[in-house]
Order: structure tokens, then C-alpha cells, then sequence
């Protein structure tokens, strides 16, 4: 298959060829914001933290679904390489208005009185303008989520709020409504050939089928693979790494699947979290809870859970949930596809037991045999966009008799890796389900656990911020009908 070097998107209404091989392009690893930033009629999106923290520079990139219809994601674009926008419409602040007349968002936060200082309002324009867009009716508790990845330090975002809620469950019509079908048709025809760009000292490499992945893997053992990005597009940005070689597998079709049978979900490790967090619809315990927290509503457009494994941080978010899950992670590489129990990958501090020539393929979260309690709770300083401090989930069964079984108690940030309470998860396990059974369980911390200081807290502070998070957890399946709860 013939590999590319140009990149095409739409930017608003404008097609957008762009070539790297010429010598005055951007680096391949440049991000949206910064090529933003570049162009006469771009600097509408503006930098504030350049790690995806405050929004303010949200924009909006769209693309035909199954059906052909535009669906429209809020994203960070401080944590986007360029090549990302292949085959989509990049709308930013500019597009909206028409022929100088507000567009309805604008117009609601002009009307709500929804902006003071104004270097966060093209941000938030954007976010009101993805939801606008989808047409979704939603509840001011859904309106909060989606706006959490915004910060605004004037208007107490209250009016923000308010002029979120007037513009939901609109159909969503605009100016840009106009051309809908005819930039759907184009950006489907748009050619699907890999992406090789050798640039300034620099080769990015984006495949367009899973074998060629695990080619480039194995030609290419000391490249960066990422499958989102967020993680990598932050490391550049904060300090200042420079990448000789990344392969991208955000996208990738065969890493984009969701499917449930009798057995359980398998979840494509490049299928966005939003995205996971759309089609779940509920049903795999835990999610509902850990989305409410994870990032911010950009982020999970964009980050996956393959990304999040990938990096074996000691405090994802994900690894506890799926801990107490019992998943499974598939592995693939030039060997053949392997299984490996979700609590034995990280062999080490950011250090896992997956080989330099494999990558993620999926995980598999089996459905369990009988009926089990599930409880997650992150604790951080705040409760959307920011890092946790300390993360547990808990998942066990109790008999008729109030006897506890097989219980899982798996904790973030308390050691070099995600980990399980193995003591405490002795102490309950046989025992009758009470107040001083888990007060017991929860005293045995100190013994399993050997946190650190840092930053977040002191290693006394994780300690104690544990003990209380399980008791949290345990004591809530105390009372009879919280039994059985998906979160």
C-alpha cells in the first residue's frame, strides 16, 4: 500500500491539504493548538495550560459515523498532534459566526451574561458548541461533566451553566448545517493509506491495518507507541521531550471494537473512554462512576484504555476498576496474540510485562457468575480533572448467611503499581459482613501497603486516605439496599 506524507482535513468550511514533505512544514508531533497559533486566523484558540487542564483551548472536530452523520467532539487541542485531524472537520471559534451574526451558542452566553475577562470564553464557546451540535437533551448534572474539562476563574460559572441549559436539546441547526452531507461524503472518500512522515529529524508512522502495527513495532523497537496521545502530547509539552520515532495506533480499526456476548465485553484498547462510556450504557460495573471522574469530558474524547494501561502509572484511574473486574489484557505481536491477567502486567514502576515488539489488542471483562457488590471511589483534591491521590475498587459477594466471599480490594497510588489489599481481602474473606469486620480490614493497611511521599501527599496522609476510602466503600453495602449496586 503506497504511504503518505500529506494529511487531509477540513478546517470549518475549508479543505486542507497539508504536506509534510515540503521543508516549511510543521513537525509531525506539532500540536493542533500550536499550528493553530501559527495561522493568521487561528488565534481564536488560546493557550493557558497547554496540558488539557483549563480548556481554553477547546475546538471541535467532527466526522461521519457508521451512518454518515456528523458527531461532534470537544477536544483539547493543546493534546493533539496534527496528523490526528486526518479525515475530520476541525471547527474552532472562527467558523461559528455568520456572516457576522452570533451563532446561538455565543449568542446564550451573551445572553446569560456568561463571560468576564474572556480568555476562556473560545473554549467554552467550543464545548457549548459540541453539545449544541449533538442535540442531546441533558439534565444540569450531564452539563456539569461536560463542562468540567472548562475552567473559568470570573463568572462563577453559573451563567455558563445557564446558557448551557438553554441550548440544550436543541436540534442543533447552524450555518454549518448547510454543508453537513456534503462534508460527510468528502471526508469518507478521504484516502485511509498509512501515514509515514519523515520530518525535521523526526519519523511518525500511523498504520492503517493491525499486522503493519506489529511490523512497524518490531522494525522500530525504540519508537513511541500511543493510542491517543494525551500522555505523549503532555510529556512534550511539559518537558520538553523530543520523539525521533512514534507510531500512532490511535484510530486503528481493529483496536476500535466494542462487543458483548454471554461471556463479557471485549473493548478495543484505541476505542476512545467517551466513546466506551457511550456504548456501555450502564452495564459494566464501575464505569459510570469512573468516567464521572476520570479527566474531563476533551480528554475521554481522545484517551483510551489501551493509552491508560500502556503508561502502567501507579495512579490510572482505570486499573483499579478493572482490578476488581477481573479483566483480561490482549496482547499482540509477531509471535501471535496472548492473554495476560490484568494483575500481572506491571512487573514495576511504570514498567510492564508486555514485550517491546507487542502491543495492546483489547480487553476482555468477563461477566461475573454470580451476583457481586461493586464500589469505586477516587479521591484527589478535586473531583473532576485532577489526579488521584489514592483510588480504590472493591468487588465481593455475600451469602445468605452475610458471609463475605472472594473478595478483590485493589487501591491506586499506594505503591510503585496498582495493587490489591491482599491482608485485608484475607480478613474479610469467610467472615461475617459487619462494622468490625471491616474496621479490621481496613487496619491491615498499614501492613500491605509502603506509600510514599510526594506532592499529592505524605505517605501517612495516603494511608490514612485509604483506610477511610475502603471503609467508605464496604460500609455503603452495609445497609441492604445498596446491595448489588453498579457503581
Amino acid at each position: 500500500m503506497n504511504q503518505s506524507q500529506t494529511i487531509f482535513f477540513y478546517w470549518n468550511q475549508q479543505h486542507v491539504e497539508l504536506d509534510f514533505s515540503r521543508p516549511e512544514a510543521p513537525r509531525p508531533s506539532t500540536t493542533v493548538l500550536n499550528w493553530l497559533r501559527s495561522q493568521h486566523q487561528g488565534k481564536g484558540t488560546k493557550e493557558g495550560c497547554a496540558e488539557g487542564d483549563c480548556g481554553a483551548c477547546t475546538v471541535v472536530a467532527a466526522w461521519p459515523d457508521e451512518n454518515s452523520v456528523m458527531r461532534y467532539h470537544a477536544v483539547n487541542s493543546c493534546l493533539i498532534f496534527l496528523p490526528w485531524l486526518h479525515g475530520k472537520q476541525l471547527i474552532t471559534v472562527e467558523g461559528l459566526a455568520d456572516n457576522g451574526h452570533l451563532h446561538p451558542v455565543q449568542q446564550a452566553v451573551v445572553d446569560f451574561n456568561g463571560t468576564q475577562c474572556g480568555f476562556c470564553t473560545p473554549g467554552i464557546v467550543m464545548s457549548l458548541f459540541a453539545i449544541y451540535k449533538n442535540g442531546a437533551s441533558a439534565g444540569r448534572e450531564d452539563v456539569v461533566l461536560a463542562m468540567s474539562g472548562n475552567l473559568c476563574r470570573c463568572t462563577g460559572y453559573e451563567p455558563i451553566l445557564e446558557a448551557a441549559m438553554s441550548i440544550t436539546g436543541l436540534p442543533g441547526h447552524d450555518h454549518l448545517s448547510d454543508t453537513e452531507a456534503e462534508i460527510a461524503a468528502k471526508l469518507k472518500e478521504m484516502p485511509e493509506a498509512p501515514v509515514r512522515i519523515n520530518h525535521q529529524e523526526q519519523l511518525y508512522m500511523k498504520p492503517a491495518s493491525l499486522s503493519e502495527a506489529i511490523s512497524l513495532r518490531q522494525a522500530h523497537p525504540q519508537a513511541v507507541v500511543f493510542c491517543g496521545g494525551t500522555d505523549v502530547a503532555l510529556a512534550q509539552t511539559k518537558k520538553f521531550i523530543e520523539y525521533h520515532e512514534l507510531i500512532d495506533l490511535t484510530g486503528l480499526k481493529e483496536l476500535t471494537s466494542f462487543t458483548e456476548d454471554e461471556s463479557g465485553w471485549t473493548i478495543g484498547a484505541a476505542l476512545p473512554l467517551e466513546a466506551i462510556h457511550r456504548r456501555h450504557d450502564g452495564r459494566i460495573p464501575m464505569f459510570d462512576a469512573l468516567f464521572r471522574v476520570f479527566a474531563s469530558k476533551q480528554i475521554r474524547e481522545t484517551a483510551t484504555l489501551g493509552g491508560n494501561l500502556g503508561t502502567a502509572s501507579p495512579i490510572g484511574d482505570t486499573w483499579p476498576v478493572l482490578m476488581a473486574l477481573e479483566a483480561m489484557v490482549v496482547v499482540s505481536g509477531p509471535g501471535g496474540q496472548r492473554t495476560i491477567d490484568i494483575g500481572n502486567i506491571i512487573t514495576g514502576y511504570r514498567r510492564t510485562a508486555i514485550l517491546p515488539d507487542e502491543i495492546i489488542l483489547e480487553i476482555k471483562i468477563p461477566k461475573p457468575k454470580t451476583e457481586r457488590n461493586f464500589k469505586f471511589l477516587k479521591l484527589s483534591k478535586r473531583r473532576q480533572m485532577d489526579i488521584a491521590t489514592v483510588s480504590v475498587a472493591v468487588s465481593f459477594t455475600i451469602d445468605s448467611k452475610g458471609i463475605v466471599h472472594d473478595p478483590i480490594l485493589a487501591f491506586g497510588g499506594m505503591s510503585d503499581r496498582p495493587e490489591r489489599a491482599t491482608l485485608a481481602e484475607q480478613v474479610l474473606h469467610g467472615h461475617l459482613f459487619d462494622e468490625e469486620r471491616i474496621d479490621k480490614a481496613c487496619r491491615t493497611l498499614n501492613d500491605n501497603f509502603r506509600p510514599i511521599s510526594d506532592a499529592r501527599s505524605s505517605a501517612e496522609g495516603r494511608t490514612i486516605l485509604a483506610e477511610n476510602g475502603l471503609k467508605k466503600c464496604l460500609n455503603h453495602f452495609i445497609n441492604p439496599q445498596n446491595k448489588q449496586t453498579n457503581e
